[in-house]
């Protein structure tokens, strides 16, 4: 039996989808279809986090003029400019490691950013995208509206520029990426709509609301009973021309979800298949969410290689 064969249609069908469609490989082998996110989309998120930073800047300056009045001057002042500091330098920092890639903004468009090598967004590309956004437009804006003073136009002109330059970056390469996405190693993706179930991820093979014709449905909980390393298992026994293995695989899974026999009336091969597909989908909706289930047992364990064909039936 050759691979079990599921093929994806995008969620969103834009006329530019297909040059957004990017391929990633997760460690533990898991494809995933990913669309970039739109340049609109980006600037968009990107303007909303900068109205909550004005705002929480207001809060901090009312903030300050009250403690100018009960200690003086200096101390508002010291309050003022540490605050802003750490508005400024950490406030992309803190959502995107709290958040798992997102910031208010980037939620409220549906977008996340993530490891353009398949692998776990860490804080390291998380701190160097974001730090990268100093060079790219803070100190540019600082020198432009503070340093004109005691800078020449040429200097003037040249911030100008660069910053100009630093905002464009995205429509200057394929990915849209800016220079803070080039030194961290990541993409900013638009995030999975639900298309079946809950549960389902950015992959659908049916984005109707039409219920699939093998009428085989399993609940979020039941999906993530088994991990990715059962998922790699169950690939294997698709893979296989074994009907006893399939009826005795579909006996124990069942078993295992809770499930009733009156609500399946295809063959064994039929329900793993229909199993195989959700659970895949469900893991690559979780993969993009940030979480990852490495097998049954939540992650108490290492990712381990799936079992031989032989070995699968034995209870691990």
């Amino acid at each position: 039996m050759n691979k079990p064969n599921i093929q994806f249609t995008p969620i969103r069908s834009d006329k530019d989808s297909k040059k957004r469609l990017r391929k990633i490989e997760t460690p533990e082998g898991i494809e995933l279809a990913v669309y970039l996110a739109p340049r609109g989309d980006r600037a968009s998120a990107v303007i909303v986090d900068f109205v909550i930073i004005s705002l929480m800047v207001v809060g901090i300056g009312l903030t300050a003029a009250l403690i100018g009045k009960l200690t003086g001057a200096f101390s508002a002042g010291i309050f003022f400019l540490l605050s802003y500091f750490f508005l400024r330098s950490f406030y992309f920092i803190f959502f995107e490691l709290k958040w798992k890639g997102q910031t208010p903004g980037k939620r409220y468009f549906g977008l996340r950013v993530i490891k353009r090598s398949g692998g776990k967004l860490d804080s390291g590309s998380i701190f160097a995208r974001n730090l990268m956004r100093e060079v790219e437009i803070f100190l540019p804006m600082t020198v432009i509206f503070a340093g004109g003073i005691i800078l020449d136009g040429w200097m003037l002109l040249f911030s100008w520029l660069w910053c100009g330059i630093m905002v464009f970056m995205p429509f200057f390469n394929k990915d849209n990426m800016r220079v803070g996405d080039l030194v961290g190693g990541t993409w900013v993706i638009s995030m999975p709509k639900t298309a079946l179930l809950d549960e389902v991820g950015i992959h659908a093979e049916n984005t109707s609301e039409e219920k699939p014709s093998n009428n085989v449905y399993f609940t979020k909980e039941q999906l993530s009973i088994y991990g990715i390393y059962e998922l790699h298992t169950l690939e294997n026994v698709l893979r296989s021309e074994n009907p006893e293995l399939h009826n005795n695989v579909m006996i124990k899974i069942q078993n295992k979800i809770g499930w009733k026999a009156d609500q399946f009336y295809g063959t064994a091969e039929e329900f793993l298949q229909a199993f195989y597909s959700e659970l895949r989908r469900h893991h690559e909706g979780e993969i993009l969410m940030g979480r990852r289930q490495k097998d049954k047992y939540s992650g108490k364990h290492r990712y381990k290689e799936p079992k031989p064909i032989k070995n699968i039936l034995k209870d691990r």
